[in-house]
């Protein structure tokens, strides 16, 4: 309970750890990331339920030029260098994390699927934040987006700019902002996404990866401009969209 970091220059964290696509086991790299703020817990299904942090804030913060800029990652058995997967991360619920609050942070020239990946959030926002070059040289097979949020309730962004993400190495899309997957009322306000090499925003769903539909989602006066110029077919699109997603744009 209580994470404050304030006024932190995060650059040049990579991990040299490099991911076979071909494996057809599907290795979690996610957990060779070079991340600026990695936030990590261990659970299984006896305490999916369970929430492991609560009252974090990252503010005033740069990111340059890692893997990631912030991450939480949730397992059910520590790293596994072999690469193999574990189910942990189907064991997590929406109230993992309580209470995130993500102002005012710069996070540019991110390598690998995100600038902003976080998961099983209940309460909390994003604000007058900046992300942009996602994906940047490197990418990654399964996507690349500027925000990716996934299992969130009851979350807003708002005020903040995604940028200029990229479709490196073949990646599949290149979104400003990802609506994974399990998110339930969550606000997406008064954005700037622009010059995304995929669609704006990506509404995924129900997926192998991360459960649930997305319900209750709000698009509310964004401006999206100049994105999906570089995608192909769906990636070419505004909103790229799987359903079944509820919820209303305006």
């Amino acid at each position: 309970d209580f994470l404050w970091i304030e006024e932190c220059d995060f650059k040049n964290f990579e991990s040299l750890y490099e991911v076979d696509p071909s494996n057809f086991l599907m290795p979690y790299p996610e957990l060779y990331f070079g991340t600026g703020i990695g936030i990590t817990a261990i659970g299984n299904q006896e305490t999916s339920q369970k929430t492991y942090f609560r009252n974090i804030t990252i503010i005033d913060c740069d990111f340059d030029r890692n893997d990631t800029g912030i991450l939480n990652q949730f397992r059910d058995t520590p790293m596994q260098m072999n690469g193999f997967p574990t189910t942990g991360h189907l064991q997590f619920s929406r109230n993992s994390l309580e209470d995130v609050t993500i102002r005012n942070v710069n996070v540019t020239k991110s390598y690998r699927s995100g600038g902003i990946m976080l998961y099983g959030v209940t309460n909390g926002l994003i604000e007058d934040s900046f992300v942009s070059e996602t994906g940047y040289q490197k990418g990654m097979f399964w996507g690349v987006a500027g925000i990716q949020l996934s299992m969130y309730e009851d979350f807003i962004v708002r005020n903040s700019e995604m940028s200029y993400t990229y479709r490196s190495n073949n990646s599949p899309d290149g979104e400003g902002f990802d609506f994974e997957s399990g998110n339930v009322n969550v606000t997406l306000f008064n954005c700037y996404i622009h010059n995304n090499q995929g669609p704006s925003i990506l509404y995924y769903g129900q997926n192998q990866g991360w459960r649930g539909e997305n319900t209750g989602i709000v698009i509310d006066s964004n401006i999206l401009e100049n994105n999906g110029e570089e995608g192909k077919f769906d990636h070419s699109k505004v909103f790229k969209n799987y359903p079944p997603n509820e919820g209303i744009i305006r």
